[in-house]
């Protein structure tokens, strides 16, 4: 695929619609995940309100159907608004025309379709929106859950070090907290 690519359109074939792509994923992911954090924690998927809200067996189920619920939330969001970037980058992909046309080529074409200038950048904006909350409930809760895991090894691992440290005045990891002995009260 890549040799005809390039046999048929040169090097510069490699990156039709490569514009195109970069602003719908700088305006999708980061509207994506700017809004996540905001709507899961206006659900307050805390573990003591899950618990006390659904009991303490429903609490972790609870937290993940709320994440899940905040990352579809999230993901229709932030397509819905990118939609027009994610047209644009799937026009100037599938076009062969060469010389490559422009970036703005192709606006210009979209918004000069009938229900134009605005309406046609909307067009397959509800399979856009559908595909993202799929993804957005997946990807943002796997995301959320892995962070919250990882962040809590973290702590385990500061409470085992400050631990080891209280009881043996010093640190295994030199690069941690120092081979630096204990001192007590009379030595200060």
């Amino acid at each position: 695929v890549v040799s005809s690519i390039v046999k048929v359109e040169g090097a510069a074939g490699l990156y039709r619609g490569m514009t195109a792509a970069i602003l719908r994923e700088m305006s999708y992911s980061t509207l994506r995940f700017g809004l996540y954090e905001p709507i899961r924690d206006a659900l307050d998927d805390r573990p003591e309100t899950n618990a006390a809200l659904f009991g303490e067996d429903m609490a972790g189920a609870v937290r993940i159907v709320k994440r899940m619920f905040a990352g579809c939330l999230a993901g229709g969001v932030a397509s819905a608004i990118a939609s027009p970037t994610d047209l644009i980058k799937i026009r100037c992909q599938k076009d062969t025309t060469i010389p490559i046309p422009s970036f703005m080529s192709y606006v210009k074409a979209i918004a000069a379709q009938p229900g134009g200038p605005i309406m046609p950048f909307y067009e397959g904006v509800s399979l856009t929106i559908t595909r993202a909350v799929v993804l957005g409930a997946t990807k943002m809760t796997v995301y959320n859950e892995v962070r919250s895991r990882l962040g809590s090894l973290d702590a385990a691992a500061a409470r085992a070090r400050l631990q080891y440290v209280r009881r043996h005045g010093a640190c295994r990891h030199d690069d941690d907290v120092g081979l630096h002995q204990r001192k007590d009260a009379h030595d200060v």
